[in-house]
């Protein structure tokens, strides 16, 4: 533990933001820092980390958050406006933002919601054109010659942030309207879209049939698990999802198996190529890639293997048009035997104390969510810690993450 200073950081959450954070503060307690989650909203998190940590590297490992960067400060809506205006100061901008070196500075300005009142919102945006000038003229009254980004919306994409070198080469300003003040921060870094994208649409073998997890939400998965595991496995592999993210987080030991002797092969080819596009050394990785059904994993690898279980099994048939609530709850009954005999095995299969991130399926019928009866979870095998909701728009089927600790 740090017992040394604090700052505040900031991350911009993603689509899921109730995942995104749970994320987060996973991977904080893996990586043992002392932090508090100051605040957090459908756009925003708050957190208070010792002022000596490289949190670079730790944002760059999440799967669910957009940016990351540094709180600068803050401005009580009750202060004058030149309390703010001092945040745009030259003497400022070159003291805590601005990068060394830089003939002509490049930069912009993002409005994200805390919680604040509506008429707050709406004032920092119509003032946004006003703010970008300030900082343009203070900037040239000290003869640096500089652009801003016009943007239609109250934020800037984190293409645009990296397609204009804002990180490096220039700045984006922060502005995180909260209730009773204005918090005023600086873009540290944003998530490497363009490298989820390449292992999304890139790796080689992909059934769309069966159903492609989404690359963000392996990465997210893996880093529920509330301890790094020294084995991890997948028992419903598909073509590897998992396993790649979790190999590119540093697990070393991967187990992948499916009833489909077309997913172990899918995975096969798409470990190799991760393994090729990363550059990652494969001799270091020790790889088992099985073709079994779930519910027989015991008789082929044995009790108390595995560490961690992260996976996603079949999730029912897909939907062409919107079911009823009759037709879904037949649906998910069916399912209930396969994932309750799979659970039995994992809890053969787990270490003591062993966890697992496993996707249940629920149907959006009509107005409500129905889900699996999580009766089939025995109490005596495994503790449930939490469950979070990720569903795509225009599809009926959604996953609830579910977490859950051997006992």
């Amino acid at each position: 533990m740090n017992n040394g200073n604090m700052d505040k950081y900031f991350f911009v959450l993603g689509r899921y933001p109730e995942i995104s954070l749970a994320e987060i503060q996973t991977v904080l307690k893996k990586n043992n820092l002392e932090f508090s989650t100051d605040f957090h909203s459908l756009e925003i998190a708050v957190f208070s980390l010792p002022s000596s940590t490289d949190l670079s590297k730790i944002f760059h490992s999440l799967g669910g958050s957009i940016k990351f960067g540094k709180v600068l400060g803050e401005v009580s809506y009750d202060e004058k406006e030149t309390a703010f205006l001092e945040f745009l100061e030259y003497s400022y901008l070159k003291a805590n933002i601005l990068p060394a070196s830089i003939r002509k500075v490049h930069f912009g300005i993002s409005v994200y919601d805390g919680g604040s009142p509506k008429e707050i919102i709406s004032r920092l945006i119509g003032n946004l054109k006003d703010f970008n000038n300030t900082i343009k003229e203070n900037l040239k009254s000290a003869n640096i010659p500089s652009g801003y980004l016009k943007i239609k919306e109250r934020s800037l994409s984190s293409v645009a942030v990296v397609k204009n070198e804002l990180i490096n080469k220039g700045f984006e300003l922060i502005l995180m309207a909260l209730a009773q003040n204005l918090l005023i921060g600086k873009t540290l870094a944003v998530q490497d879209f363009s490298a989820f994208a390449k292992r999304d649409m890139l790796r080689p073998a992909k059934d769309k049939k069966s159903g492609i997890l989404p690359v963000k939400l392996a990465r997210i998965m893996v880093n529920l698990l509330p301890v790094t595991p020294r084995i991890l496995l997948d028992p419903f592999c598909g073509s590897g999802t998992i396993l790649m993210e979790a190999a590119l987080l540093g697990i070393k030991n991967l187990i992948a198996s499916d009833i489909s002797e077309r997913a172990v092969s899918d995975t096969r080819k798409n470990m190799d190529w991760v393994f090729k596009q990363e550059n990652l050394d494969k001799s270091g990785f020790k790889t088992d890639f099985r073709i079994i059904d779930a519910r027989n994993l015991d008789n082929l690898i044995g009790n108390g293997k595995a560490d961690a279980i992260v996976t996603e099994p079949f999730l029912g048939p897909p939907f062409y048009r919107q079911p009823d609530e009759f037709q879904s709850r037949k649906i998910l009954s069916g399912l209930i035997p396969l994932y309750s005999q799979s659970l039995n095995i994992f809890h053969k299969i787990l270490t003591s104390g062993g966890n697992i991130v496993m996707v249940f399926p629920f149907i959006q019928s009509r107005g409500k969510n129905i889900f699996m009866d999580k009766k089939i979870i025995n109490p005596s095998q495994f503790k449930i810690w939490s469950s979070l909701l990720y569903s795509s728009q225009g599809q009926f089927v959604g996953r609830e993450l579910v977490i859950l600790s051997k006992i």
